[in-house]
């Protein structure tokens, strides 16, 4: 009997209960027919038929014989012929044209007697994918430093080998508390440290198997560094767009106001800083801490705006900012400049030509006076333009408010 190779003519996935995944193959007449003379096996498509001989001519095979799969394990093989009157063995059922094997899944499935094919021979292949289990899982980071007030981080999961069957991935956190997690996002909560574990189920609800891997997180509550103004005096500005905040004893915390031209400060009771509102601060530290707090503060008539994000100059916004010649107020910012993230700023109209906005803060601040001031010493108005014959009132001379008598 002459055996031939088969034709692959049909392939189609199907997602079972399981979610395991499962080709039918078909061969038929046609290719049995063109097998190689007297062969004793060949292969299509990873299915392998093997028998004892055989003659192609007629699709005849004669066993014992056996079928054999690289694409997994058979759950099904119907096997349509001629004449199947002593075909087939452990598994096998039908009648003299028709013989199905079903059973316990398995990459061989062996039978007896002879396969009498003519025109009617067809083998229907169901096959099952092998499972391919997770071995290993791992973490872009295995430990991260984040800080309260919205920041969050993602941490990508690579499972192994590349191609496992059931690569899902679940999240958990040691603590919600410090910091939550969802699909690898991070979210910082509290200062403090929490484990985040990736697990690696293989898509089942047998732990024995499943593959971990962590990332040691520690969260801390912000720090906002402030520029030196006058001596001892340090000053920052501050915004958070999902966070509210208390700042340390160390500081003063102001919203502010325009009227006309002028800039007034206002101090913040409690030293609180309200989701969603920019804020000045003023410490006797370089460095400013602030912890989560709850607030009931709307900082109503504050016209400081604030940016979570870097941005380019909105339009006629004014910077904190110092130089020797006016101290620390509230400059102009070029319109190629740019506000750093977390920083409040002010706009003002188009039409203004001042270069910055001194500080006069309602809290009040001692300013010393002056009967007479210096014949080279610089003088600038509250509207930050140079004041050539300054008359009585307040001034900024040499960097420093003075009140002139």
């Amino acid at each position: 009997m002459k055996a031939r190779l088969f034709s692959f003519l049909t392939m189609m996935l199907v997602a079972l209960a399981a979610q395991a995944q499962t080709t039918t193959i078909t061969w038929t007449a046609s290719d049995g027919r063109t097998a190689p003379e007297w062969g004793t096996s060949f292969t299509k498509n990873g299915v392998t038929m093997n028998y004892k001989e055989g003659q192609a001519d007629y699709c005849e095979f004669y066993g014992p014989g056996s079928f054999t799969t690289t694409l997994g394990n058979f759950t099904k093989i119907e096997v349509t012929a001629e004449n199947l009157n002593n075909f087939g063995g452990t598994g096998w059922s039908g009648n003299i044209n028709k013989k199905t094997w079903t059973g316990t899944p398995a990459s061989s499935v062996s039978w007896s007697g002879d396969l009498y094919g003519e025109d009617n021979f067809t083998i229907v292949f169901t096959i099952e994918a092998s499972s391919v289990d997770v071995t290993g899982l791992t973490l872009s980071q295995t430990e991260a430093s984040m800080t309260v007030g919205g920041e969050t981080l993602t941490l990508t999961p690579t499972v192994l080998p590349a191609d496992a069957t059931d690569k899902t991935v679940t999240w958990t956190t040691s603590d919600a508390a410090v910091a939550t997690v969802a699909d690898g996002v991070v979210t910082a909560v509290a200062a403090g440290t929490a484990t985040i574990t990736a697990t690696a189920t293989n898509g089942t609800a047998d732990t024995s198997d499943d593959k971990t891997a962590t990332c040691e997180v520690t969260v801390s509550n912000p720090t906002v560094t402030a520029n030196e103004g006058a001596t001892g005096e340090y000053w920052a500005t501050y915004y958070n767009g999902t966070t509210s905040f208390t700042a340390d004893a160390n500081t003063t915390v102001f919203q502010a106001a325009l009227s006309g031209s002028s800039l007034t400060l206002t101090e913040v009771p409690n030293r609180e800083i309200p989701a969603t509102k920019a804020v000045i601060l003023k410490s006797s530290s370089a460095t400013i801490t602030l912890t989560p707090a709850s607030t009931t503060e709307t900082l109503e008539g504050n016209e400081l705006q604030g940016t979570a994000t870097s941005i380019t100059n909105p339009g006629n916004a004014y910077v904190l900012n110092k130089t020797a010649t006016n101290g620390v107020g509230f400059y102009k910012l070029s319109s190629t400049g740019t506000i750093g993230a977390n920083k409040a700023y002010l706009t003002y109209g188009a039409s203004l030509t001042r270069s910055f906005f001194g500080f006069d803060e309602t809290t009040g601040i001692e300013m010393p006076t002056a009967e007479v001031i210096d014949a080279d010493a610089v003088v600038y108005d509250l509207q930050g333009r140079r004041v050539a014959q300054p008359t009585k009132g307040l001034y900024i001379v040499n960097g420093k408010k003075v009140i002139i008598k």
